[in-house]
């Protein structure tokens, strides 16, 4: 067979092969070195599922992607190159076999390595950090004074690229059209009738060189005001936060140092991915998408937990005292109704579905100022255990769920039953959530409650004979069958 059709037959081959070859030759390799084979081969794996697009080659790109992304998941240097060193073999063996075509795929990017300084493989910017500066711009509406100029600024220079803060300084009120909707809304909060400059750092009255150290100062005043670590320059810093949003929308680190022209300050890492060829498109969606990153903010459902001692009347009671400066969420703290007979009493009492826990409906930028006024009173789940990580918002498919299961709903649950179907009084139904998920009934009635949500009056009977009727909400049926 000719190199040629060689070169085509191989060409049919993707990582898929790879991975079934390099499983084909795991068991029979030494056991001491197993273990490492077996780790390298699921470390390759779950990066190429976590993938948005599968590709269908081994490439020089998908290469460079797989170290950063070793990098980003915290792997040391040594780890991560004995790693690649595993599937380089693997797929050099491959490649001996017919395989692959091509066996030095894998030289170029290893030699990079050996040649890469220990301080470039870093990600200094950690997560928690990242959502403390989406924090910061997701607020930028609400500053006020020096803060709301230099927090402007830097959301600009965040929705524009990372754009030079210095030029952002120097903006004028006629450039308006040249931007998108966010920046426009920017450019619109601080022009002034007989200003020339966006944003008001009397530019007219300094020299070039006074005005850069102005903005530098401001800018490094907020960052350090907002807890947020400095890349080198405040230039650079920018550009670390806005390759760590591109790589959070899933773009590939040859996208990011293709729209930045080299690997940001604070991910040096990126150093090691080639430049992607990008497209204008290509290059205004990258911006988009990290620009919705830095301005999203949309309401979700949060929970707290009330203090010892502290009861849900007590949290209601302070969101009325501090009603004129504190706007009080939507709070859900689902309770079951309990009659009991004390003697010849009966007592009704209202006991929390989840004691102490109580949910509520807000912006994530609403948390910190919220909890700074009732935080004596709860506090606010988060996503880990240390100080500053993120707060914990519920996923809303899991979030309806809880409600389906205990049969009680906030106002923005679908009002209409289950399925969609509208059944009469004779009706059967299933009941699919709250106290007695799975029983089958008809309605003898239908009506409303307080809420004016629908409440099906429902008969059933047990084995014994007994008879029943219970009030049922309309949101926790389904049609049933007549037998």
């Amino acid at each position: 067979m000719s190199q040629k059709s060689l070169m085509t037959e191989t060409e049919r081959h993707s990582t898929h092969d790879l991975i079934e070859f390099f499983q084909s030759r795991v068991d029979g390799i030494h056991s001491s070195t197993r273990q490492s084979y077996h780790k390298a081969l699921a470390t390759f794996e779950t990066f190429l599922t976590n993938r948005s697009v599968d590709p269908a080659h081994i490439s020089d790109n998908l290469l460079d992607d797989w170290l950063v992304d070793m990098c980003l998941r915290g792997m040391t240097f040594k780890t991560a190159s004995h790693y690649f060193d595993i599937v380089a073999s693997m797929y050099n063996a491959a490649a001996n076999e017919g395989l692959f075509a091509d066996s030095s795929l894998f030289k170029h990017l290893k030699e990079k390595l050996k040649s890469l300084p220990p301080t470039s493989w870093a990600v200094a910017v950690t997560d928690a950090e990242f959502k403390r500066m989406e924090n910061v711009t997701r607020t930028a509406p609400y500053q006020n004074g020096d803060t709301a100029t230099a927090t402007d600024m830097l959301l600009f220079s965040l929705l524009n690229g990372a754009m030079n803060i210095y030029a952002v300084a120097r903006l004028r009120c006629d450039a308006a059209p040249k931007y998108n909707a966010e920046s426009t809304d920017i450019i619109r909060r601080n022009i002034a009738i007989k200003r020339r400059y966006v944003f008001n750092l009397h530019q007219s009255m300094q020299t070039p060189r006074q005005l850069d150290r102005n903005v530098n100062e401001q800018m490094l005043s907020l960052l350090h005001l907002r807890n947020l670590p400095i890349f080198g320059t405040i230039n650079d810093t920018i550009e670390t936060y806005w390759a760590y949003a591109a790589l959070s929308c899933g773009y590939t680190g040859g996208d990011i140092t293709a729209a930045l022209g080299h690997a940001p300050k604070g991910i040096p890492v990126l150093s090691l991915c080639r430049k992607t060829d990008l497209t204008q498109q290509s290059r205004d969606d990258i911006r988009e998408a990290v620009s919705r990153l830095f301005v999203a903010n949309p309401m979700r459902w949060y929970a707290m937990r009330l203090r010892p001692a502290v009861k849900f009347d007590d949290l209601h009671a302070r969101f009325q005292y501090l009603k004129d400066e504190l706007q009080q969420p939507e709070m859900f703290y689902p309770c079951d109704e309990i009659v009991r007979r004390t003697g010849k009493k009966i007592i009704a009492e209202r006991r929390p579905v989840i004691a102490d826990v109580v949910f509520f409906h807000c912006r994530v930028t609403d948390i910190f100022p919220m909890f700074c006024k009732i935080g004596d009173l709860a506090w606010c789940y988060t996503t880990g255990a240390t100080t500053g990580t993120a707060y914990a918002s519920i996923p809303e498919n899991d979030f309806r769920n809880f409600q389906l299961a205990i049969g009680q709903f906030t106002p923005q649950f679908e009002v209409a039953p289950i399925g969609g179907f509208t059944p009469k009084e004779g009706d059967r139904i299933v009941v699919v959530g709250g106290m007695i998920p799975g029983q089958t009934g008809d309605i003898a009635k239908i009506e409303s409650d307080h809420s004016e949500n629908i409440i099906y009056r429902i008969k059933f009977g047990t084995q014994n004979g007994f008879k029943w009727d219970f009030g049922v909400d309309a949101r926790i049926t389904r049609a049933g069958t007549t037998s």
